[in-house]
């Protein structure tokens, strides 16, 4: 009868041994699947930003496009300027700037006007994009 008591409770200790094995394994390996789905997740919003970031470039450059025509309209002697958004001016708290280059073909009466856009200005995520286009004011 003894030997029986001993040889189930060496039996129940076996048992919970396999079994606290059996939720460490589950448990490591919900744990690698929480990090990889997090891991994913960040890598979806800095590419969400970047896009967002490509977006805005592509809007300002745009901008700095209907910045000249209408200058060009005013002022015949209009040649470019460096177009800075600063403080109050700045989209979501990031500076950006748009430099406009005005060229006049003097021969056909065209004017080419080039346009890079910065955004967010000065750092390593910074986006830019270019634009040309002529037009005959």
């Amino acid at each position: 009868m003894i030997k029986t008591l001993n040889r189930q409770r060496t039996g129940n200790h076996q048992r919970r041994g396999v079994l606290l094995l059996v939720v460490m394994v589950c448990l490591l390996l919900v744990s690698m699947i929480g990090g990889s789905l997090l891991k994913l997740g960040l890598a979806q919003r800095r590419q969400m930003r970047r896009e967002q970031s490509r977006q805005q470039a592509i809007w300002l450059a745009e901008s700095g496009i209907e910045r000249a025509v209408a200058r060009l309209r005013t002022d015949s002697e209009y040649s470019g300027e460096d177009w800075k958004l600063d403080d109050s001016d700045s989209i979501r708290g990031k500076p950006a700037v748009v430099k406009i280059s005005v060229l006049r073909d003097e021969s056909t009466g065209k004017i080419a006007i080039s346009v890079v856009a910065d955004y967010p200005r000065d750092t390593d995520q910074r986006v830019r994009i270019s634009k040309q286009v002529e037009v005959g004011l």
